[in-house]
């Protein structure tokens, strides 16, 4: 098991959303704006 955080280096300083945005939108501007991304994974187990 596993969590996962990704954080993404965008070229803007804001992207063009508000909260009435949808996700398919969202993800849009930021696949076209990364610079760089890093993810992380925890992973644990009892």
């Amino acid at each position: 098991m596993g969590n996962q955080v990704t954080v993404c280096a965008v070229g803007i300083d804001k992207l063009p959303v508000t909260a009435d945005t949808s996700a398919a939108i969202v993800g849009f501007y930021l696949n076209f704006n990364t610079l760089a991304k890093a993810s992380l994974t925890g992973l644990f187990r009892r």
